[in-house]
């Protein structure tokens, strides 16, 4: 998106707002997308790799949440040197940053085409 003032061009990055989602569910769909627990890291990447993503993105989604701290935290009076970490539980190895992923998950790739955005996204938009 760009936005113009007296000939001057300035350009406005794109806001996700949804992702379209498919009308229909397929459990073997979903799980054919998804990487098995027991993939090695070719096949992890050959994975990411069929959804456009590299391995810089296989690093940064497989583990920053352990690794890494949030800088510039809210709020802003904290100043800039507070760091927190990505993970409410960074000090023990278990699901919960995965978990609370799940919950936002609107920049993940989603369906071209004939979809919507869903209200609830448990169910199919009424008609």
């Amino acid at each position: 998106m760009y936005i113009v003032f007296k000939n001057i061009v300035h350009h406005t990055p794109t806001a996700y707002l949804g992702r379209n989602d498919t009308r229909t569910t397929s459990k073997n769909d979903a799980n054919s997308n998804l990487p098995p627990p027991f993939f090695n890291l070719s096949q992890l990447l050959c994975s990411y790799q069929s959804h456009g993503l590299d391995l810089h993105d296989l690093v940064v989604l497989s583990t920053s949440h352990s690794i890494g701290l949030a800088c510039s935290c809210c709020p802003r009076s904290g100043g800039d040197d507070v760091r927190k970490p990505f993970d409410s539980t960074s000090t023990s190895f278990d699901t919960k940053y995965f978990v609370d992923l799940v919950n936002k998950m609107g920049n993940m790739m989603s369906l071209i085409g004939n979809g919507e955005i869903r209200m609830n996204c448990r169910v199919v938009n009424p008609s």
